[in-house]
């Protein structure tokens, strides 16, 4: 399920779709059947669902409203302990913005229920988007604040997703990764301070820990498997049936 600016984005077999190589997280090859736009009805089983486009994590974030039943699912707009970070660097400084219109859109529609992408399914949606909003609104307040919020989430999931780095890798890997670079421009800092002020302040925050002489992210998490991580980025991905020789 994308948007249809996605989904054009991933047929074209684009450098930049998913942000697989931007953030170092491999993503298996995929075709889109269904581009989806704003305001569609989407059939899945017997239930017809509302497709909202509803931007700020991403672009071309998507939720799907089911009224009758009062069910949203909001993706990675919120979850019940947080907020989807927004990317200043490449979409622009009112990304956060465009998250927070979103929210109050989804807020709006007082749903019953709230499915989100992640962790557990909030307890009271009205307060689970009091919460958000806050959150968001600090994101617009304090631009490097988000800034630091996206840094620390992806370097946070690289973490989890290779279960741990070697401490003495950690700071090679982060000044090859390309959202660091833009984190530090936007920071003004060198990305060698970015990198090094980085990991220094998630150990002492906690949210790092060194364990036999890796860094690993504290939350719980389930490692992917190894072979996940070999993945190719999209350039190199099969073309789509039917578009062979893009």
């Amino acid at each position: 399920m994308d948007s249809a600016p996605d989904a054009d984005a991933i047929a074209r077999r684009d450098p930049g779709c998913c942000l697989a190589e931007y953030l170092d997280q491999p993503v298996p090859p995929y075709t889109v059947d269904e581009p989806l736009d704003d305001g569609q009805l989407l059939r899945l089983g017997d239930t017809d669902w509302e497709v909202l486009h509803t931007p700020g994590h991403t672009p071309g974030h998507l939720a799907l409203w089911h009224p009758e039943e009062r069910l949203l699912v909001v993706g990675d707009a919120l979850s019940d302990y947080d907020v989807g970070w927004v990317n200043l660097a490449l979409d622009g400084p009112d990304a956060s913005a465009a998250a927070v219109a979103s929210l109050q859109r989804l807020a709006d529609l007082e749903p019953g229920v709230l499915l989100p992408a992640h962790g557990p399914i909030p307890v009271e949606p009205t307060t689970a988007f009091a919460n958000a909003l806050r959150r968001g609104r600090r994101l617009v307040d304090d631009p490097d604040g988000a800034v630091w919020y996206g840094a620390r989430r992806i370097f946070a999931f690289a973490l989890m997703i290779r279960d741990g780095i070697a401490a003495d890798e950690v700071e090679p890997y982060l000044l090859a990764r390309a959202w660091l670079a833009d984190a530090a421009q936007l920071l003004r800092r060198t990305p060698e301070a970015l990198a090094a002020e980085l990991v220094g302040t998630m150990i002492r925050s906690g949210a790092v820990v060194v364990r036999d002489k890796r860094l690993h992210a504290a939350a719980e998490y389930s490692p992917v498997l190894p072979e996940a991580l070999r993945a190719p980025y999209p350039p190199a991905w099969p073309a789509p049936a039917g578009r062979r020789g893009l």
